[in-house]
């Protein structure tokens, strides 16, 4: 669902990289401030685990596999909670910049997201342009030329789209995520997030002097969005959990980072959220989507941080966790195309070895997409925050 994150990416020699795009590199940005190097492999560690957990659901469903939690759903959770949180310390420690940084920060954030979201989108595309991999995902528009572009400038699932649908007719006007990429209908939700979040902390806040055309085409695109995934949509109330996350961003920055006893603290978060998540389970069920669940998830994580703040295992093991990290938005982005071919295409052949050779097939496939393109989406900021600079005669 940036961890960049991912990606989930709002430095060090820590690999930068998410399943929730703009989240890797916000763990950079403030681990030489509020985060230890043992909070950012924890981090990394976490992020690393949440996209495997996306993989892991969708094995279970293409290849039939008994398994039953809600693995993705939990990903996805958590790649929001881990976004908010990091965009929201990304952002404020800019407010004191005597720079314009509204410019700044979406020129991060899009070259964040797009730089591999291009590629994979291509890949998806490509996939079902030569190889029938049959129909997958909700009712709705998810192959052609409309569908692509719709991805290509995150429109998949928009809200007015969907009101659309309901006019009398028979244009289909619910445009999708890529068939055989469903997973993609969070990163729309999660830039208009942060176009959304900038606004607000930007123009609002920091008081930063927008060009006012910049501003309303910016607020009347992301807006819808993030309301309608406040109670509804595929996650139900997704923005809710990224505010969740980002709110206690805030906490940490203005107080949880400085308590006294962190080990003993992070130790009680634990322990209440392991207890509110087991009572909730037994309740209603598992359903990570449900904000109560979501509550005591963020305080185990929050608990974990402040259990880690002093190194608690081996360096080495901190950067496997940062090269699991690195390609994880890779992974997020183009995985279930590629458990979709060989469950489609190859499963027959390879019996119960398939979903294990599929699983290791999307990590070479992500790999490849992270080296080829996710780990220069730096020098892609770069370029976007100069030809920006130079238009407004910066």
């Amino acid at each position: 669902m940036d961890t960049s994150v991912h990606p989930l990416n709002p430095g060090s020699a820590v690999p930068t990289g998410s399943a929730v795009p703009g989240v890797g590199a916000a763990v950079r940005e403030q681990s030489e401030s509020s985060l230890t190097q043992s909070q950012v492999d924890y981090l990394d560690l976490i992020r690393a685990v949440a996209a495997n957990l996306v993989v892991l659901e969708h094995i279970s469903r293409i290849f039939n596999t008994s398994a039953k939690i809600e693995f993705g759903t939990l990903g996805v959770t958590i790649f929001f909670i881990l976004s908010g949180f990091l965009i929201f310390m990304s952002a404020y420690r800019r407010l004191g910049s005597p720079r314009v940084e509204f410019f700044n920060f979406m020129a991060e954030r899009t070259a964040r997201i797009f730089v591999p979201y291009i590629p994979a989108l291509i890949v998806v595309t490509a996939i079902n342009a030569f190889v029938d991999i049959g129909h997958w995902g909700l009712p709705g528009v998810n192959t052609g030329p409309a569908a692509f572009f719709a991805n290509l400038f995150m429109l998949q699932d928009y809200p007015v789209f969907q009101a659309l649908t309901h006019l009398p007719g028979k244009i289909d006007f619910h445009l999708r995520a890529y068939n055989g990429a469903e997973q993609l209908w969070t990163i729309p939700i999660e830039y208009w997030l942060y176009t959304s979040f900038a606004l607000v902390m930007f123009c609002f806040f920091k008081r930063e002097r927008i060009n006012g055309w910049v501003v309303a085409i910016a607020a009347m695109v992301s807006t819808p969005v993030v309301i309608w995934n406040s109670f509804a949509g595929v996650g139900d109330d997704l923005s809710l959990i990224w505010i969740l996350g980002a709110l206690i961003g805030y906490l940490w920055v203005t107080k949880i980072q400085m308590i006294d006893r962190p080990r003993l603290v992070g130790s009680a978060l634990i322990v209440f959220g392991v207890i509110g998540v087991a009572g909730r389970i037994m309740q209603r069920g598992f359903s990570p989507y449900e904000f109560q669940t979501t509550v005591f998830i963020c305080c185990m994580i929050v608990g974990g941080l402040l259990f880690v703040r002093r190194p608690v295992w081996p360096a080495a093991f901190g950067q496997f966790a940062g090269f699991l990290a690195s390609y994880s938005y890779s992974l997020y982005l183009v995985h279930n195309v590629i458990l979709i071919f060989f469950g489609v295409k190859l499963s027959a052949q390879l019996g119960s070895f398939a979903p294990w050779v599929a699983f290791i097939a999307a990590h070479a496939v992500a790999y490849t997409i992270y080296i080829l393109f996710e780990r220069h989406h730096k020098k892609v900021a770069r370029y976007l925050k100069a030809q920006i600079a130079r238009t407004r005669g910066v």
